[in-house]
């Protein structure tokens, strides 16, 4: 029979320290969403991308550091989290890139096509 063991307060903290990655993660990765939405209809996208890239890196590099200490385990654990923030973002606005059929020019060919 399977017993049930409680959880070591190590493995609690090691549970928090993701959930702070995963929370770091989508504001760096949802962060980087909305400077693109806002950087394409700005005159100046450049100062956008940087400074969003500024306070996105600062944001996490700070969250890591606080959460995370010297402690490696916890490192991995945040960045584990970071990591799977990306990869559900990335599912989540895959549908909002454009389609083959919205990527193609008004003569029918696809954009990456050369011309003649």
């Amino acid at each position: 029979m399977c017993e049930f063991v409680a959880p070591t307060p190590m493995n609690l903290m090691l549970l928090l320290v993701f959930a702070v990655g995963l929370l770091l993660g989508g504001i760096f990765f949802g962060g980087l969403w909305w400077t693109v939405q806002r950087a394409m209809a700005s005159p100046h996208p450049a100062r956008w991308f940087l400074i969003s890239l500024l306070v996105r890196s600062s944001v996490v590099v700070l969250g890591f550091y606080a959460i995370a200490g010297q402690d490696w385990q916890r490192w991995v654990a945040c960045v584990l989290g970071l990591t799977l923030a990306r990869y559900l973002i990335n599912r989540k606005f895959k549908h909002s890139s454009p389609t083959n059929e919205e990527a193609k020019n008004s003569d029918g060919r696809k954009c990456d096509a050369p011309q003649s």
